[in-house]
């Protein structure tokens, strides 16, 4: 390729992971929300999921969270909690602007990473009803439902088998 035909590419925007600090808790707390109301919700129904939907600085300081920067602007992010057995994907939020992007797979492709490397056998995470749909497609199988303490409806619940993915890795780029 000569230099004529590298101007011809797009120019894929540079996307960087970082550990949250405590004051990311205002930024990532407005994140949520936006992305939580991008599915249409009512203000009925965003008044009864604030409190899940509000990152706290403590949250931040004892839990691990990862914040997905995109040209230096935060466009996303995920955290994990340790749960007998497995570890929680208890967060993964993306700017409205940035669902169906591709950066969602970027995403879910980094917390697979960063639960392996913690030696997690699985990954478990409770949907969104309309993201379902993306967890599915990632390779996450369905194993049952869980009622939202705040709103009381009916959540997915999915889990991804660490092994099976670190070797379909393998096997892929080998």
């Amino acid at each position: 390729m000569d230099d004529g035909d590298a101007q011809l590419l797009p120019e894929r925007p540079m996307l960087t992971f970082r550990r949250a600090a405590p004051d990311d808790s205002r930024r990532l707390s407005e994140l949520t929300f936006a992305s939580k109301a991008h599915w249409g919700y009512d203000e009925a129904f965003m008044e009864l999921a604030r409190r899940d939907l509000v990152v706290t600085p403590e949250y931040l300081q004892t839990t691990e969270c990862w914040v997905a920067d995109q040209d230096g602007q935060v466009a996303g992010w995920f955290s994990f909690v340790d749960v007998p057995g497995s570890l929680l994907l208890d967060n993964f939020f993306l700017l409205p602007g940035h669902i169906g992007s591709g950066l969602g797979r970027q995403m879910w492709e980094q917390a697979l990473t960063r639960a392996a490397e913690r030696g997690a056998d699985r990954l478990t995470l409770e949907s969104d009803p309309n993201a379902a749909g993306f967890y599915e497609q990632m390779g996450a199988r369905r194993t049952g439902n869980v009622t939202a303490s705040s709103t009381g409806r009916e959540l997915p619940v999915y889990e991804v088998l660490l092994a099976n993915t670190e070797k379909q890795r393998r096997q892929k780029s080998g």
